[in-house]
């Protein structure tokens, strides 16, 4: 069966910290050829956070420029978001770096998860990727993240160029970074490979008949 799902990173997180029916629902909207993906609600705190840290523009000037955002929720996001940003950075003092996306495919070429790295640093030669999360309405879940995690440590290594290490800031009050490397200390209730079987279940049942969606590859989505 063809690939017919496509995640960005923080949709695929989304889906994974969804109780069944919610998570359900989710992909079943993916599926449909009318569907885009949906709007990107964080994309503009991403592109900011990318401004502040691999360009060095002051916060206060993107908190400044996040004032001409139009959808309220949206504004008061953004804003909250940099605030947690300044001193997490500030505490940092590592040198930025640069790295590669990457796309993990699922066994099945079911589902795909592209990770676009926010922003990357480098502490004594060793580089991080790092992505950034932020939710009003779901609390990042550190067993499913660093599951989620080491899809993509599984897909950099395939492809033959891999990050140090890889991880997730979390700017929710207080600002939180999860990173692949700590997962050791984390007893997970289920493996990475028990996550992907799971959600390629879920999409073959959909196709099968759940929705009536025919079994081929609808039109591709943009990655969100």
């Amino acid at each position: 069966m063809a690939k017919v799902v496509k995640f960005g990173f923080p949709a695929f997180l989304n889906v994974l910290y969804e109780n069944d029916k919610p998570q359900r629902r989710a992909i079943r909207n993916r599926l449909r050829p009318s569907s885009d993906g949906g709007y990107d609600f964080h994309l503009s705190l991403r592109t900011k956070v990318y401004r502040h840290i691999m360009d060095g523009t002051p916060i206060v000037d993107l908190i400044n420029s996040a004032s001409t955002i139009s959808q309220p929720a949206e504004r008061k996001s953004v804003v909250a978001g940099l605030e947690q940003l300044g001193p997490w950075w500030a505490s940092m003092q590592y040198d930025v770096a640069g790295f590669s996306p990457v796309v993990f495919e699922s066994p099945r070429q079911l589902f795909s998860v592209r990770f676009d790295p926010v922003f990357c640093f480098r502490d004594g030669g060793r580089t991080t990727a790092m992505h950034v999360w932020k939710s009003a309405r779901l609390e990042l879940v550190p067993a499913r993240t660093y599951e989620a995690l080491k899809l993509i440590a599984e897909a950099y290594q395939d492809q033959g160029e891999q990050p140090a290490d890889i991880g997730v800031l979390s700017l929710q009050d207080p600002a939180k970074a999860y990173f692949l490397s700590d997962a050791a200390a984390v007893s997970a209730t289920a493996t990475a490979a028990n996550l992907v079987e799971r959600i390629e279940t879920i999409i073959e049942e959909i196709i099968d008949g759940e929705t009536g969606l025919p079994p081929t590859q609808p039109e591709d989505r943009p990655p969100h």
